[in-house]
């Protein structure tokens, strides 16, 4: 838990700026109540606690060259 503001007013607070609106972010949380409200206009990519890197790192090196912005894609971790 962050400080003054959780994961999801954070990234509500980047997406209403113009000059960061259109970075990618990716959400990364154990807590379930997070990743029922996960929502596709927050975040490009969402994982679910545990997670594989190489899951992740995949995910960030393709939002990075296709230049994707928002577009959410839930991933859970597999058994």
């Amino acid at each position: 838990m962050m400080p003054g503001m959780n994961g999801i007013e954070l990234a509500e607070a980047v997406r209403v700026n113009q000059s960061l609106g259109q970075i990618p972010i990716v959400l990364m949380s154990g807590a379930q109540s997070y990743l029922g409200i996960a929502r596709p206009d927050l975040f490009s990519k969402v994982f679910d606690k545990p997670f594989e890197i190489s899951a992740v790192l995949e995910a960030v090196r393709a939002l990075l060259s296709t230049g994707e912005s928002v577009q959410s894609e839930a991933v859970t971790a597999s058994p």
